[in-house]
């Protein structure tokens, strides 16, 4: 009985020694899941701003046709006034 005992006893320890490490990984793991969520926002944040740095600018085609209209107009007005 006494070696049951010991036996028994030496188990609950080595349980209780367990679920301290268990607790300890989960905790771990908890703070690598929050540092990869971490990472990923950062990366995210990183290639929106190289994709902002790089994009070509917006051109309104409809006023760019017109200003080349106007210009046209306007060196054909000075040809006309020179004759």
């Amino acid at each position: 009985m006494i070696r049951y005992l010991t036996i028994y006893k030496r188990l609950r320890r080595k349980v209780h020694h367990l679920e301290i490490q268990n607790s300890v990984f989960q905790e771990v793991i908890e703070n690598a899941r929050q540092y990869a969520e971490e990472l990923k926002a950062q990366n995210q944040a990183l290639k929106d701003a190289l994709k902002k740095a790089t994009a070509e600018p917006e051109v309104d085609y409809w006023k760019t046709a017109l200003d080349e209209d106007i210009e046209q107009y306007i060196l054909k007005e000075g040809e006309d006034e020179n004759l």
